[in-house]
């Protein structure tokens, strides 16, 4: 474990100027961004490189949830895979194992990034499952869920911005000091309906600029 963890910052550490470089990332409300613990980070899914951009921006370890077919790649990929933290999971039937793997990460008071909206091939049982999940996780470890969106597709040499929301505490959905299942839906919706808010409010602010 500690060797994987001193591989991560060797390759932090490699990768941090030519991503910056690169991909021109600015991060909006980093207060949020730059929380540690028991923290879910959900995000909008824009290419393959989202991770890396997201995680690039961090100065702590975090656990990315990422679809078990990855590992189907070379063995290079399977590596840098389990070198960044990142978790297989099968969006058909999240397995016993895969649960508790998160569960302990979250425990562990380690943050965890999670793509909800899932990629744009996506099936809507595929959403739907990730979706839920993520309540789940944060329902079970009382981790905070703090929303957060790529303002566009990461490309070379083109400024983009991760906007970062407000954190969402699950308190409010307990019931007997704990999240029932039946508003892990609920609480799913409401975050997706905050990640559609920054993107929103980040295009209208663009179009009163043009407008202005």
């Amino acid at each position: 474990m500690k060797f994987k963890r001193f591989l991560y910052w060797f390759y932090w550490t490699l990768t941090y100027l030519p991503l910056r470089l690169v991909y021109p990332t600015w991060v909006v409300n980093k207060k949020n961004f730059r929380k540690k613990g028991k923290v879910i980070f959900a995000v909008n899914h824009t290419s393959a490189l989202d991770p890396f951009i997201f995680k690039s921006h961090q100065h702590c370890f975090t656990h990315v949830v990422a679809k078990d077919s990855l590992w189907d790649s070379n063995k290079f990929v399977c590596h840098i895979m389990d070198v960044v933290g990142a978790i297989p999971v099968n969006r058909e039937e999240v397995s016993v194992s895969t649960i508790k793997q998160i569960l302990g990460v979250l425990n562990s008071n380690q943050p965890l990034l999670i793509f909800p909206e899932g990629t744009r091939k996506s099936s809507l049982e595929d959403t739907k499952a990730l979706k839920n999940g993520m309540s789940m996780f944060a329902a079970k470890t009382n981790a905070i869920i703090v929303p957060a969106v790529f303002k566009r597709k990461p490309r070379p040499f083109v400024f983009n911005k991760i906007i970062v929301g407000e954190p969402i505490d699950l308190t409010a959905f307990m019931e007997n000091g704990k999240v029932p299942k039946e508003k892990y839906e609920q609480i799913s919706d409401m975050v997706l309906d905050e990640m559609h808010k920054l993107q929103e409010g980040n295009k209208r602010k663009k179009l009163a600029k043009v407008s202005s």
